[in-house]
């Protein structure tokens, strides 16, 4: 077992730096802020938060409730540069895009056209500090670029059906949408981490406190949250006198499912 975690561990590390090497956005995009215009396809579930750059420059309280105050994440496959009226197919390269405002219209699949900027996702400067690059490595993303305004964004009108992850981002869009339709912008985004697992849309300084105090734990889906469901379902089955095999196999879907819902990150398939 051991050398088999130490191969898996190379092989991982090796096909890294392979992508690395054939990333073909790296040679296109450079150190510094420049302005680009792309074709891509929207290839994760989109994500929202707070906007910490508008929230610095303001004395007085933070309003959640309007959109402008937060920001959206893409991560967005590019297929295609555009300069003028001219067309370049390129190897497909993912980018991480951010926007200001939040918007809620995309899902994974969906084809846009953007105008902004992008950038190398570069090094930590500070020795020590947590470096983003390794974290993108890992998930094959080199480059990052931003947008100033979310008409920047534009669909081209055709999207990629076929697949599980659209339809599973829409179920978390409308989840996400009837929290805050329902809530306070503070508790809908702890509801928004707590079922779903968007960790991020929780402000700065109620991550400081659960930090501090040894609970930012219950903001990463994980074995807790899965007992939760499982046992949920275990107690509506025997409310409604279902049968052990049926509350079995019943209970083991819904868990999946819950489980591909979050995401399917490490903690919550362990746990699942």
């Amino acid at each position: 077992l051991l050398v088999c975690v130490l191969c898996l561990g190379a092989w991982r590390e090796q096909s890294v730096q392979q992508r690395l090497s054939q990333d073909s956005l790296l040679s296109l995009a450079g150190d510094l802020w420049t302005p680009v215009t792309f074709e891509g396809v929207i290839d994760a579930p989109v994500r929202w938060r707070p906007d910490l750059v508008k929230r610095h420059g303001l004395s007085s309280e933070w309003d959640l409730t309007q959109d402008d105050a937060w920001q959206t994440n893409y991560e967005i496959r590019i297929t295609a540069l555009r300069s003028g009226t001219q067309r370049t197919i390129i190897e497909p390269g993912k980018t991480w895009l951010t926007v200001p405002g939040r918007n809620r219209s995309y899902l994974p699949g969906d084809r846009v056209l953007v105008y902004g900027q992008w950038q190398k996702i570069a090094d930590a400067t500070n020795p020590g500090a947590w470096n983003p690059l390794d974290r993108a490595q890992i998930q094959g993303v080199f480059v990052r670029s931003r947008c100033k305004e979310a008409a920047q964004v534009q669909s081209l009108g055709s999207s990629q059906w076929l697949r599980l992850d659209r339809y599973l981002a829409w179920i978390v869009t409308q989840a996400d949408q009837a929290y805050h339709r329902t809530m306070s912008p503070r508790q809908a985004a702890v509801a928004s981490a707590l079922v779903l697992g968007h960790r991020e849309q929780v402000e700065w300084d109620l991550q400081e406190s659960l930090l501090t105090t040894g609970t930012i734990h219950l903001l990463a889906i994980s074995g807790m949250h899965i007992d939760l469901v499982a046992v949920s379902i275990v107690t509506l089955c025997a409310f409604f006198h279902v049968n052990r095999k049926a509350t079995l196999l019943i209970t083991a879907a819904l868990v999946v499912a819950y489980a591909l819902l979050c995401g399917g990150n490490p903690p919550v398939a362990r746990a699942a």
